[in-house]
């Protein structure tokens, strides 16, 4: 009886060769498409009380950078008008995504909340493997 169990585990591995569930190398989209929206309230939480003070809205466009198309991803949040006094917000992150293997091709990020306002742009090339901030270089993973 072992030999036997032993046997058919044989077949069934030539039959059916292992192979690796997950190459990150070669992900395909099939989660992100064009025309997607999401928008969120946000919440600020004193205590016991939650209280709607924004918005957080994400769309999703195709479109092409460098002649290749990309998914143009846009976030954006902010606090409604009547809380601005309280602590305003202005973020907006953008990205640039390819369509087949949702590698980034390029970020920005502008951010305005409170006193406190920042931008950051990148840019990603990937056969030398490296990402090009406004202020430096950084390696980045295959």
């Amino acid at each position: 009886m072992r030999y036997l169990s032993i046997l058919i585990i044989f077949l069934l591995y030539i039959h059916h060769p292992l192979v690796a569930q997950n190459d990150f190398c070669k992900t395909e989209n099939r989660t992100v498409v064009q025309g997607e929206r999401l928008n969120f309230r946000v919440y600020y939480n004193f205590s016991a009380i939650w209280v709607a003070a924004g918005e957080a809205n994400f769309t999703t466009k195709l479109t092409s950078l460098n002649n290749k198309p990309v998914f143009h991803i846009v976030g954006d949040g902010k606090t409604y008008k009547s809380y601005d006094w309280f602590f305003k917000v202005r973020d907006r992150y953008e990205t640039f995504l390819d369509t087949h293997t949702l590698a980034p091709q390029k970020f920005i990020r502008n951010v305005s909340e409170g006193n406190t306002r920042f931008s950051n742009y990148v840019e990603f090339d990937h056969p030398a493997l490296k990402a090009h901030s406004d202020k430096r270089s950084f390696n980045v993973p295959r």
